[in-house]
């Protein structure tokens, strides 16, 4: 959950530089980049077929 947590803080650009070196301290930083790639993939995705949902 905290890598969750810290990811999502993250992509929305609304983490304290306090929380983001005790995440990075704390967290494995693989996970943190993996589960990146995935939301953001996840988001790219979304968007992508509710355009299409939209103009069609």
């Amino acid at each position: 959950m905290q890598y969750l947590q810290a990811v999502l803080a993250a992509l929305f650009g609304v983490q304290s530089s306090k929380r983001q070196h005790h995440h990075f301290k704390n967290l494995s930083v693989r996970y943190l980049i993996v589960l990146g790639i995935v939301l953001t993939a996840a988001f790219v995705l979304t968007i992508t077929f509710v355009v299409q949902l939209v103009v069609s």
